[in-house]
């Protein structure tokens, strides 16, 4: 079951008078889904954070897929403006959570900072025949809720073979769609300007069966 994602300060991993106080935000999410002839999606996820007072402690993402795993090499932490790349040591949960914990000499202060990580995620759950259409299959990807509304979200899904959107897909006037090619993979991409705070983000496509 896909969780709520949230930014928190971690006070279970400090002594009662070190406790830290944050006022920390998500502000928007990128993602781009990478998805392989054999369902293996290597998902590249980049949130935008603004920390408006105090420091940063910790930073806790959660309600991506489950069964993740997580390149610990693609992980970054970067004002920016001119506050440099910060270290964070990193965990990640057997739920699927991904947590991010600073010293507090080097932890960020007061601005607007970029998270990047990758992970790589089995998709083979979620394809399914298409009803009345056994030569293509439906593929789906999920972004989850956020304990705040995210301004300027995208995702984007690179899919083998010719695929197009979902047909279950409503041209909503909220949501910008575009497609392209790319050598012999398709770009399918979505954008919000504002997702309500909580509502997860389902997004579909239809791909070839013979691509996958």
């Amino acid at each position: 079951m896909r969780m709520l994602a949230w930014v928190a300060v971690w006070a279970l991993w400090t002594t009662p008078t070190a406790l830290a106080w944050t006022d920390a935000q998500v502000q928007t999410a990128r993602v781009r889904v990478e998805v392989d002839p054999q369902a293996l999606a290597t998902v590249r996820v980049e949130l935008r954070v603004e920390v408006r007072a105090g420091w940063l402690e910790g930073l806790e993402v959660a309600g991506f897929d489950d069964a993740l795993r997580l390149d610990d090499d693609s992980v970054r932490f970067e004002g920016t403006d001119e506050e440099g790349s910060f270290h964070p040591r990193v965990r990640r949960r057997d739920d699927g959570r991904i947590q991010f914990r600073f010293e507090r000499r080097h932890a960020p202060r007061r601005g607007a900072y970029r998270v990047l990580f990758s992970y790589v995620s089995d998709l083979t759950s979620v394809l399914r025949p298409v009803a009345e259409d056994e030569s293509h299959l439906h593929v789906e990807w999920t972004l989850p809720g956020w304990r705040s509304g995210l301004d300027g979200v995208e995702i984007a899904l690179v899919l083998p073979g010719d695929a197009m959107f979902g047909a279950d897909e409503s041209e909503r006037a909220t949501v910008q769609r575009d497609r392209t090619t790319i050598g012999e993979q398709s770009r399918l991409a979505w954008r919000r300007a504002h997702l309500p705070r909580t509502l997860p983000w389902r997004v579909t496509a239809e791909v070839s069966r013979s691509a996958m």
